[in-house]
């Protein structure tokens, strides 16, 4: 549906996010993430609920590359063009650009 380039840029701005979200070693709440995705952005306006990191991996912590809050949200306009986000808060800044190198990687191999 995207152009590979349009798909990337996502994917990077995805990652990006993880470096303005740091953690920074705090134990938090596992909806952190959830409440910065809003019911509308710009003239896109979502599509349901948030989906959260199920409770079974948010206990996980450190082991699951200091991931503290996971959230997605996907959003369509009026003309029916579509995109999710997905934020990802970690335990510190290292975790964060650990895991934006990872889908850097990812997405240049695709």
């Amino acid at each position: 549906m995207f152009s590979r380039g349009f798909r990337r840029l996502l994917l990077t701005l995805k990652f990006s996010l993880l470096l303005l979200v740091p953690a920074v070693g705090q134990d938090l709440p596992s909806d952190i993430a959830a409440k910065l995705l809003p019911d509308k952005l710009a003239e896109y306006g979502s599509t349901g609920k948030v989906e959260a990191l199920p409770k079974e991996l948010s206990q996980i912590g450190n082991d699951h590359g200091g991931i503290t809050s996971w959230a997605r949200r996907s959003y369509v306009s009026k003309e029916g063009k579509r995109f999710s986000v997905t934020i990802i808060t970690t335990v510190s800044d290292g975790a964060a650009y650990a895991r934006f190198t990872e889908g850097r990687r990812a997405a240049e191999s695709s």
